[in-house]
This record gives structure tokens, sequence and C-alpha cells, in this order.
């Protein structure tokens, strides 16, 4: 076992040590990883176009994805062939030849909508007067 020379009152094993630390922090570590677990999901179901929750999340080749009805406010001049830019990152991509509603349903962002909106309705749920 490694010991730190101290004065000898202060001798202390660098393994107690780390333990002492490990279970005084071990608490906050988990609050800390759940509040980052939440803005992750939160930041992945947000529409970068509306800033609100997806709704019909559609993915485009560049795997960027938004609102249909974002998607379709933004292009709405164009037609079917057309190339546009993501509005994210630029890259070009051609509307599908049944509109922009052709593009493919993003299916992981919309799982993670349907969780998010499951937690804030049993986060709701629970906080209503006169439940127990």
């Amino acid at each position: 076992m490694l010991l730190i020379k101290l004065p000898v009152f202060f001798s202390v094993s660098v393994k107690s040590m780390f333990n002492t630390l490990k279970n005084l922090l071990q608490p906050r570590r988990r609050t800390i990883a759940m509040a980052t677990v939440d803005s992750v999901t939160a930041d992945l179901t947000t529409c970068q176009i509306c800033w609100e929750t997806f709704d019909n999340p559609k993915s485009l080749p560049c795997l960027h994805a938004f609102c249909l009805k974002c998607l379709q406010a933004c292009f709405h001049y164009w037609r079917p062939g057309y190339e546009v830019p993501c509005p994210t990152c630029r890259t070009k991509f051609k509307i599908p030849v049944d509109g922009l509603g052709g593009l493919q349903h993003n299916f992981i962002i919309q799982r993670l909508v349907d969780v998010r909106k499951a937690k804030e309705l049993t986060i709701t749920t629970e906080q209503q007067p006169g439940r127990s």
C-alpha cells in the first residue's frame, strides 16, 4: 500500500483517500449523469428550425432531421426534383418526386419523442393535487 509521507498525524493511504472522495462524489455524479441524459434527449427531440419537439420528423440525406411542416415552410417555393440546401449544413439534396413528405421518416427520433412525451405526462400526472 502506498503511503503519502506527511507529518505523522496526516499519514493517509492513497487508496482510502480515493475511496472517500469516490463515496462523496458518487451521488452527485448520478445527478449530473441524469441531467445530462435529460438534456441530450431534449436536444435530440428538438427541431432546429422551430425549436419545438419534433412533429413528424423527416431525415435528409445528410442525416439532419426536421419537422415535416418546417421543411414544407422552408421549401414551399421549390418543386419535386429541385436541389435545395439542408437548413443546418447546407448540403444539397433533391426534393423527392412525391414531395417533402416522401423523405425518410426518422423512426429513432420519433421513438425518443414518444418516450419524452410519456415521461412528461407521467411527471405531470404525479404532480396533480389529490394524487397519492
